[in-house]
């Protein structure tokens, strides 16, 4: 008569433990599978809010006006192409409105960078109507003449219910423009020199990106269509 011969505390022991193994192993894949689609997730959100905010400045940039404001006291006052061109800001008028998504009237558009502690920076948005040159009160400081040209200095531009945050999560984050003088090539400078009757050619927006807030484009470009100016 034969004895039917069972399982073993030890098989049942390395039975358990290989399917504890098992288990490991898939969750040690899932997790790197859920990782790498949270990384590609990161990337494409970036790029999309980068390829959004270039497209809205290009349209913007591409109906830029160069138009002479007049600013000041009757006595002291000053006439200039409205245009402003900092490393953190960019300040100009343009006929195309964000909010409406059509062409038509005078714009003023702001766009600043803004920092964090940690220097991460973001880009906001901020579109008004133009009426007249009056609008321009709120956002000039000073203007006068010195023996290399007129300087005016604008001010900060202010956060409100209506502004946008473009994008976030970067670094080193700056505008630059194509500037062309008599005589000398033409380079990419961090601040607009002004000029009594052009705006510059491109306006470039560069920054860096970090692996763990998505891969973006380094650098976008947007041409300006409009130089002449406008009374």
């Amino acid at each position: 008569m034969r004895t039917q011969r069972g399982v073993t505390l030890i098989e049942l022991l390395v039975v358990i433990t290989l399917l504890g193994l098992v288990s490991l192993g898939l969750l040690f894949a899932m997790r790197v599978g859920v990782s790498s689609w949270q990384r590609a997730n990161a990337r494409m959100s970036a790029d999309r809010a980068v390829v959004a905010a270039n497209d809205l400045l290009s349209a913007q940039l591409g109906g830029a006006s160069a138009r002479m404001v007049g600013w000041g006291q009757r006595e002291n006052r000053i006439a200039f192409v409205y245009f402003e061109g900092r490393p953190d800001r960019l300040r100009f008028l343009t006929d195309y409105s964000v909010a409406s998504r059509t062409r038509g009237g005078v714009w003023l558009a702001e766009y600043w960078f803004e920092s964090n502690a940690a220097k991460e920076c973001r880009l906001l948005y901020n579109e008004t109507n133009w009426r007249s040159d009056d609008d321009a009160a709120s956002t000039i400081e000073s203007g006068s003449y010195a023996a290399d040209g007129l300087h005016v200095n604008f001010r900060a531009a202010v956060p409100g219910l209506s502004t946008r945050i473009l994008y976030t999560g970067l670094y080193n984050c700056s505008f630059e423009y194509l500037i062309e003088t008599p005589n000398l090539p033409v380079y990419w400078g961090q601040s607009w020199p002004g000029d009594p009757r052009l705006l510059p050619h491109a306006v470039a927006v560069r920054f860096a990106a970090t692996e763990r807030k998505g891969i973006a484009p380094v650098a976008t470009v947007t041409m300006l269509n409009t130089r002449e100016v406008f009374p």
